[in-house]
């Protein structure tokens, strides 16, 4: 029993130190090599690879053991990659033989750095790998595989199960079936075997958007970005995405103007961007050093997006009509184009019979228009449904040009009443009309007196207040 164990043990160190012994031709290098591929594991990797050293005489920046181990690190990566590849593209690694080695010198580090080109036979075909080797004095090592693996490239891509678009059109199948790591897995896949395609990254976008990881999802349609600088859905998508955030607020609005610009979902985009304008607008109009110059930049971009938000006016619901329509109103408004605003108003209005501030502006404009009767019954639609000291004033001031005048007094009371900063010049002055049309001297003079006051600068009624007020 004890020869036995002897034996075992003997023939277990014997096939450790040979695993462990340095090839002495490329050819077993390269054997070596392909050894580890069949084997599907990267642990007899030591055996090729250059110990301290030999690494020193030929790595003379490479002088400690940490920056070995990082290259070897780095190798076993490297096979690991390839591995893993062979697998995920279902590659039987144990059909791979070597058919022949060439040696070409190259000057690297030394003279004794050479490229190995390995020819392999897989199944019915030959692949070419590049193995960079180091010899010294007579034993062969593994130091790097190709870069990036490229030759192995056209193995993955010769007998992978699907070609690249097959994998791509089936993880876009798993993602609609909310099989997210299937799908997941096929776009690495389609991508390793084509790089570089926008579409890809795209997917993968809305995979994570789907999953909820917006972080991911951004990352993702900004590749596709990066890869095509024309793709005009992941500006989409990337906008949505950032529209609520304000780190990257104005990569939204960037990308979303670029989808605007380019009739990619143009009126969506457009939508999108009214609203957005519109915070920006309300910011700046918050600043008081903002000049009239600087706003009119940020309505010209409102109006804008308003037009063309409303080319497809008919894919819009009634509540995003009515938001639109009242915006473009006020970019008209800020134009002096009354009568095109009023047009829009009345289209709020149609959309949202409640909109009482388009009702406001309605009044206003009515009043401006002269038409006082239609600007008191816009006014008090407004003011019913909302209680703004604003619209009351609009509906004070449409009495007291019917004639109304007591009741345009009353509705002043209660004006003055609301807040101090309703007690304006021309609002005591139009007080003061309705009680000189009353007859009232004594309390339009009050009035005007309190207008004169507050910076009031009517010739008619400074001249009124001498011939009449004591």
């Amino acid at each position: 029993m004890r020869k036995l164990s002897f034996l075992c043990i003997f023939l277990l160190v014997s096939a450790w130190a040979l695993a462990q012994k340095p090839v002495k031709s490329s050819k077993d290098l390269a054997n070596r090599f392909i050894g580890v591929l069949q084997s599907g594991s990267a642990q007899n990797l030591k055996s090729i690879s250059p110990s301290l050293d030999v690494f020193k005489s030929f790595a003379s920046n490479s002088s400690t053991q940490e920056s070995l181990d990082e290259q070897y690190k780095y190798t076993e990566s490297k096979i690991k990659s390839i591995l893993d590849n062979m697998l995920g593209f279902n590659i039987d690694t144990k059909n791979i033989q070597v058919k022949s080695v060439k040696e070409s010198k190259i000057l690297v580090v030394s003279q004794n750095y050479y490229a190995l080109q390995v020819f392999v036979n897989y199944q019915t075909t030959s692949d070419t790998i590049i193995l960079e080797a180091f010899k010294d004095k007579k034993n062969w090592y593994l130091v790097d595989i190709s870069n990036e693996d490229a030759d192995f490239n056209s193995i993955y891509q010769k007998h992978a199960q699907y070609t690249a678009k097959q994998y791509y059109d089936l993880a876009v199948s798993q993602i609609a079936e909310e099989k997210y790591e299937e799908a997941l897995k096929n776009l690495d896949k389609s991508d390793f075997l084509a790089p570089k395609n926008k579409e890809v990254f795209y997917q993968k976008g809305l995979l994570y958007k789907r999953k909820n990881d917006k972080f991911k999802a951004q990352e993702m349609f900004r590749k596709a970005i990066y890869i095509n600088p024309d793709f005009a859905p992941a500006y989409f998508e990337s906008a949505l995405l950032a529209m609520d955030d304000d780190e990257y607020y104005y990569e939204a609005i960037s990308n979303f103007e670029y989808c605007m610009n380019n009739d990619y979902q143009s009126h969506v985009a457009a939508k999108h961007l009214v609203k957005i304008h519109r915070k920006e607008l309300d910011r700046a109009e918050e600043q008081q050093y903002n000049t009239e110059e600087n706003l009119k930049y940020y309505y010209d971009r409102l109006h804008n997006a308003t037009e063309k938000a409303l080319e497809k006016e008919e894919e819009l619901s009634n509540d995003e009509k009515a938001f639109i329509y009242y915006q473009r109103a006020l970019c008209l408004m800020m134009e002096d184009k009354h009568k095109e605003a009023q047009k829009d108003f009345e289209k709020v209005v149609s959309f949202d019979n409640k909109n009482h501030k388009a009702l406001y502006e309605l009044s206003w404009l009515e009043n401006e228009f002269g038409n006082f009767k239609k600007s008191l019954e816009y006014a008090q639609k407004a003011y019913n449904l909302e209680k703004d000291p604003e619209y009351l004033a609009e509906i004070a001031f449409a009495k007291k040009s019917l004639g109304d005048y007591k009741g345009a007094i009353e509705d002043y009371n209660n004006l003055f009443n609301t807040k101090e900063d309703q007690k304006t010049a021309k609002k005591y002055q139009n007080r003061g009309d309705c009680y000189k049309a009353l007859k009232n001297n004594k309390m339009a003079c009050a009035d005007y007196k309190k207008s004169v006051e507050l910076g009031g600068e009517d010739k008619d009624m400074q001249n009124w207040i001498k011939k009449n007020c004591k």
